[in-house]
């Protein structure tokens, strides 16, 4: 299993780089910080679910 930090990491670079509302290149790290934690919980609700 992944580390928490490298799952945080991931799903960080993933926004960045797919950048969804398309915020300057240059801001799009720190745009998007904000949203890895929220994310991350959904991914873990959603694995807990399906393995209950």
């Amino acid at each position: 299993m992944e580390s928490e930090i490298s799952i945080y990491n991931d799903v960080a670079n993933y926004l960045a780089e797919w950048n969804p509302i398309g915020v300057p290149e240059g801001i799009a790290e720190c745009e998007y910080s904000s949203y890895v934690p929220k994310i991350v919980e959904l991914l873990h609700d959603k694995h807990y679910a399906a393995c209950h």
